[in-house]
Formats: C-alpha cells, sequence, structure tokens
C-alpha cells in the first residue's frame, strides 16, 4: 500500500509493552495530491491521557514513486525534507503534556515551532552521520569525502549575503504591518541596511511574499530564523561528545523540547536544556562566518 502505518514504542524505564503513539506516512506523488514538492505533518489527534488517547500523526510528502524493482533514491533537499518533517512530528509524538491544548506543537510560540525539524536538519551537517545515510545504490559504494565536502559548501557558500537576506526579510515583514507608509518607501529605508546592491526600480518583490499577507506569517517572518537560531545553538550540545555524553544529552533533548510541548514556554524549556539563553554563535559558527574578534552576547 502507498500509504504506511508505524506504532511508536518508548523502550526507556521498562516500557515498550503499548505503544505511545502512531504515524501514518504517504511517500508518493499523486495526481491532484496537494503540495507538490513539499512535505509536511498533520496532526490527526492529540496526547488526551484524560481519554487515554495517543498522539497520532501523519507524515506526507510528494516524492516520484520508483519504477518496478528499482530502488527509491533521495537527494540532498529531499533527505532535508524529511529529517525536517520528522522533526515536527518526534514533537507531536513524543510529548508529556499532561493536557490535549498543551500537547505536541500545541501552545507553542510561533518563533519556535520550527526548532526541533531544524534540530534533525542540523544532524545532516555531520559527515559522519551523512555517509551512514548515503551510499551508491548499485556498488554501495560509500559517499567520497570530496562529495561531502561539496554537500558542507551548499551551506556555507554566500552564507551571510543569504543570512542578511533572511534579516532583511524579518524586518520587511515587521516594518510593512506596523507603518503606515507605502510599500516602497518602506522597501527603500531597509534594502541598503542589509543589502549590498542597489534596488532595482522595477524591483517589486513584496508583492510575492504571499505567505505573510495570506498566509500564517503575517507579522511573523523572524521566525523562520529565529528557529534556526535556536536550533543550531542546541545541537551544538551534540558536537565533539562520547557516547555517553551523546545518549545524556539526547536524553536531555527528549525531555526537553520534545516532551514539554506548549506547557511551558519555550525560552524556559531552552534554559532547561542548555542552562542559559541561546546564543546567536553557534548559527554563526555552523554557517562558517563567526568573527572570533567578534563578542556574541545571549539573546
Amino acid at each position: 500500500p502507498a500509504v504506511k502505518y508505524y506504532d511508536v514504542f518508548d523502550n526507556s524505564a521498562g516500557g515498550g509493552v503499548s505503544p505511545i503513539a502512531g504515524f501514518y506516512i504517504d511517500c508518493y506523488s499523486k495526481e491532484n495530491k496537494f503540495g507538490k514538492n513539499n512535505g509536511w505533518m498533520v496532526s490527526i489527534r492529540n496526547r488526551n491521557p484524560s481519554a487515554q488517547l495517543t498522539p497520532l500523526c501523519a507524515l506526507i510528502f510528494n516524492f516520484t514513486e520508483p519504477l518496478q524493482g528499482a530502488p527509491h533514491l533521495l537527494n540532498f533537499d529531499d533527505l532535508n525534507m524529511v529529517f525536517k518533517t520528522f522533526g515536527s512530528a518526534l514533537q507531536h509524538l513524543l510529548t508529556k503534556a499532561p493536557y490535549t491544548d498543551l500537547a505536541g506543537l500545541s501552545n507553542i510560540e510561533w518563533d519556535a515551532s520550527q526548532v526541533a525539524g531544524n534540530v534533525m536538519c542540523n544532524f545532516l551537517d555531520n559527515p559522519a552521520i551523512l555517509k551512514q545515510l548515503s551510499k551508491h545504490y548499485t556498488s554501495n559504494e560509500p559517499i567520497s569525502d570530496d562529495v561531502l565536502q561539496k554537500i558542507h559548501l551548499l551551506k556555507t557558500s554566500l552564507a551571510g549575503y543569504n543570512l542578511c537576506q533572511e534579516l532583511y526579510l524579518a524586518d520587511l515583514d515587521i516594518e510593512l504591518h506596523q507603518s503606515d507608509a507605502f510599500w516602497l518607501d518602506v522597501v527603500k529605508k531597509l534594502w541598503p541596511v542589509y543589502q549590498c546592491m542597489p534596488l532595482d526600480k522595477k524591483d517589486a518583490h513584496p508583492c510575492s511574499m504571499t505567505e505573510i499577507f495570506s498566509g500564517d506569517w503575517g507579522a511573523a517572518q523572524f521566525s523562520h530564523l529565529y528557529s534556526k537560531v535556536i536550533a543550531a545553538d542546541i545541537s551544538s550540545e551534540f558536537a565533539d561528545k562520547s557516547e555517553t555524553e551523546l545518549s545524556t544529552a539526547g536524553q536531555r533533548f527528549k525531555e526537553t523540547f520534545l516532551a514539554l510541548g506548549g506547557s511551558v514556554p519555550t525560552s524556559e524549556v531552552f534554559r532547561r536544556f542548555r542552562g542559559r539563553d541561546p546564543s546567536v554563535e553557534a548559527l554563526l559558527k555552523s554557517l562558517n562566518i563567526l568573527n572570533k574578534t567578534q563578542t556574541t552576547g545571549e539573546l
């Protein structure tokens, strides 16, 4: 069948007898299927201890179905999509929040809703992990270090320019929602602050920013970048750790970001995991644009 179902078990603390959650996965594109070239998690049922209901969700993708007998191959963008979507699913499935309206992704601040997904994506920055997931589909030859280096450059190439673009769009979104000025005047005011090239007189890019006008991200464009900042700081806790230390950090991540849902403010959840407020340093380091002579404070 095109759609498969999986139970989720928790083997810690002597558990694992009964499933704690479940999810459907629908991998392949179909005629008239919504969201081409995209992937998303659909929350079907939240955790409800009073009614003895476990979390249930669906992971939906639009990958091209392979020919009969051929393996299904994912490119790096596809793999990022799978990891990010599954990160959101983990936050929904592993929640321990005592109330339905606070479980999983419910009641989480908009600017932190993508944190778990971005943390999962950041694991793909580790060459050892990517090597474990990748091999030639006929010869079983492992992916070469040269290819791994080129994949890493996808994230760091023009990273400063791309970061300035994200900052510009976030600032533009906020300014458009709080200012009475004409949109072009707002653009002309902000453009030189973030951009190194002059604004083309025919450039009307705000007209294509549909997600901030008719979508879910009005005055919240900054949330995409802020989630990356928090996720990068979380991911840095897993860097250069022994197996025991990794297990400890993973358990702490499970008990905080994956378990607490919206029952605790995200700022407090982060402090419980890292013991401090988030810093931009980890994100800048991951993009290879951290100036070591520059002091980066906590947010």
